[in-house]
């Protein structure tokens, strides 16, 4: 079954979660920074293992 979050899924997808997550980091705080691994991830354009 596809959900709406999967819009987000693959390589694009970390990128884009990774860009949003700093936003909030520098709004809300660190608790919300991406973790290495997910920076990782999309830097190689990979994805997040289902």
């Amino acid at each position: 079954m596809d959900r709406p979050g999967n819009a987000l899924a693959g390589p694009l997808g970390l990128v884009a979660f990774n860009a949003r997550a700093d936003e909030l980091a520098a709004a809300y705080g660190e608790k919300f920074r991406p973790s290495d691994y997910l920076r990782g991830l999309a830097e190689r354009g990979e994805s997040f293992p289902a």
